[in-house]
């Protein structure tokens, strides 16, 4: 299971980066054959996120929690309340975790079907993700 993130200054997230890490997690996910879980900490914190990463309708589908393909890929946003802790979803999944808190990490590893975990955060929240990454030796994403 591998583990990585994307964890600057506010700044440094801009320009693109979004879209990136989205198309780092697809990829992701198309390697490995499974779907991608797009988790937040509430639904209504992360409507401008999906707006600048996925084009007209595809964002207001994933805000009404119905799925998406994108490059083949099904892609669905699940956000701290809908992901109950110690579930256990059927299908393998990578999971973007977007300004994760530590609670919604906590549910997110609890997932035993996961294959890889991405994180997407602005260094002033990250505490508990330095921690993450520690115990859990995750890579981080610079980039390109």
């Amino acid at each position: 299971m591998k583990r990585y993130y994307f964890v600057q200054p506010w700044e440094k997230l801009q320009d693109g980066a979004h879209q990136s890490v989205v198309e780092f997690s697809i990829q992701r996910a198309q390697k490995l054959g499974i779907g991608l879980v797009i988790c937040v900490h509430n639904l209504s914190s992360c409507e401008q996120f999906l707006k600048k990463c996925f084009p007209g309708t595809q964002a207001k589908k994933l805000l009404r929690r119905e799925e998406i393909s994108r490059n083949g890929i099904k892609v669905k946003l699940e956000s701290l309340q809908t992901i109950k802790a110690n579930y256990h979803f059927p299908d393998a999944k990578v999971y973007l975790a977007l300004f994760p808190s530590s609670d919604l990490m906590a549910r997110i590893e609890a997932i035993t079907s996961k294959k890889a975990i991405v994180v997407f955060s602005e260094t002033l929240n990250s505490e508990h993700l330095v921690e993450w990454c520690k115990e859990h030796n995750a890579k981080e994403l610079t980039l390109q």
